[in-house]
């Protein structure tokens, strides 16, 4: 049965994707759909076959490949591809993820190594139950949805299938943008609101929590001017947590991270104006 692979239209609008150069982006929407892939972004395809599908040239795609796993985006390693942050923007139920730990099973213990090094959460999925690991580590997958991915009746949905709260506090950080800049373009509400269920369900952040991140955001001189959309807010929470967290201390710091030349330290570009778009 043919497999089918759906690409959201943000896609183009990401601001990682849309800094690559065109033949980069063929690569990378290549990647996401190649008939090679599978429900887990982790998966065995030649360099050579790669390079045939997309025209572009053997050597290139290496350049490319290496530049992906710099940015730690995708990695290529012994013939296997890693989409690092594959399941993150999947519809993640127990069906897909008895999916992903069946896909996890034919994978080389060294490449679920490297994949955990670059963040995959091979490691914090279960479905209830171990799964016996056909590789000498057998790793431990035995986090279970009830708790961990907060995928059971302990989390509330609302109608439209949310986390209840989600779209409050997508609201939330509209009004609080708006209250400072009365001409920020009311952005695609279910849109946002779909962010803020991501945040609250896939990266299990506390519903109180996440309140007073974006409320405290909001109120920071720097950090105000960044997190114009729960995107950012989502890319950016951990730090946003310390700094939050930090206080003072927090504060002194925040002057380091001032972007130069456009760039963060951490490599991701700058464009505290430019995300006040119409999603």
């Amino acid at each position: 049965m043919a497999r089918q692979r759906i690409i959201n239209t943000r896609f183009w609008n990401d601001n990682y994707i849309s800094n690559l150069d065109p033949i980069e982006k063929l690569l990378f929407l290549y990647l996401l759909t190649t008939s090679y892939t599978n429900i887990s972004g982790i998966y065995e395809i030649p360099l050579k076959i790669i390079a045939v599908d997309t025209g572009i040239d053997k050597e290139m795609v290496e350049k490319i490949l290496k530049r992906f796993e710099e940015n730690k985006k995708i990695v290529y390693r012994d013939g296997w591809i890693v989409i690092i942050n594959f399941l993150r923007y999947q519809n993640i139920n127990p069906k897909v993820i008895k999916g992903v730990l069946n896909e996890v099973k034919q994978i080389p213990d060294k490449i679920q190594q490297l994949a955990m090094s670059y963040g995959y959460p091979i490691d914090r999925l279960s479905i209830g139950y171990r799964y016996p690991m056909d590789s000498p580590s057998h790793l431990n997958l035995n986090l279970n949805l009830n708790s961990n991915l907060n995928l059971n009746s302990n989390l509330n949905l609302n109608s439209n299938n949310l986390v209840e709260g989600s779209n409050e506090l997508a609201e939330l950080l509209f009004e609080l943008i708006f209250s400072r800049n009365g001409s920020f373009k009311k952005p695609n509400m279910p849109l946002w609101a779909k962010d803020m269920d991501l945040i609250l369900r896939v990266d299990q952040r506390p519903r109180d929590e996440l309140e007073k991140v974006i409320r405290w955001s909001q109120a920071d001189s720097f950090w105000q001017n960044n997190i114009l959309s729960p995107a950012k807010l989502r890319k950016q929470y951990d730090q946003l947590k310390m700094k939050m967290q930090g206080g003072k201390n927090g504060i002194q710091q925040q002057n380091k991270q001032t972007p130069v030349g456009g760039v963060w330290a951490d490599g991701d570009k700058y464009d505290a104006i430019t995300e006040n778009f119409d999603e």
